[in-house]
């Protein structure tokens, strides 16, 4: 990227489920870069189909990414902000929290989880003088994106109708 200094970039490749990877991965950014201040979590992955079609392995898979996911990645750093008193949480939700879509009920009861997670610990880290914050965007145009919509039943497309998705840009920008 231009303007961007390469040595202040670290990429960890580590799934987000498991709270010992995430862990070592922020242990590791944290060794290189210092505590971090501002945390954006935006773990996300969805597989649309109806319920009775879909396996359990399906199902528990969006629910751990999706919302332990978060939380693992929220975990690492929290002790630490803690004990700084200051930082700034940011859990990237979706549009699909705020109402039931026919085809996505894993990827909708894991996002509106993610909803009651932030409000209880806002209210548990404000005191502690870290910011904990949710957002709730539309559909965004991601390789994820595409995937999902050759997979979106009839019924969830003629709910969606025709709004056009956001850029990754311009959902990055408003957060």
């Amino acid at each position: 990227l231009p303007g961007i200094d390469s040595s202040r970039i670290q990429i960890a490749s580590v799934d987000v489920a498991s709270a010992a990877q995430v862990s070592s991965a922020i242990e590791s950014c944290e060794a290189s870069f210092g505590p971090c201040d501002i945390l954006i979590a935006s773990a996300g992955i969805v597989e649309p189909r109806t319920f009775d079609a879909m396996p359990a392995s399906v199902f528990d898979e969006q629910i751990s990414i999706n919302l332990l996911g978060t939380a693992n990645v929220v975990r690492a750093v929290y002790r630490g902000m803690k004990s700084r008193r200051d930082g700034r949480i940011m859990m990237i939700s979706s549009g699909a929290a705020l109402i039931g879509i026919f085809g996505y009920t894993a990827y909708c009861a894991s996002k509106s989880a993610l909803s009651g997670f932030a409000e209880a610990l806002s209210a548990e880290a404000a005191a502690c003088g870290i910011r904990v914050s949710i957002c709730f965007p539309p559909d965004t145009q991601t390789p994820q994106y595409r995937r999902e919509l050759s997979m979106r039943p009839p019924e969830a497309a003629a709910l969606m109708g025709s709004v056009k998705p956001w850029s990754a840009e311009a959902v990055a920008a408003r957060v």
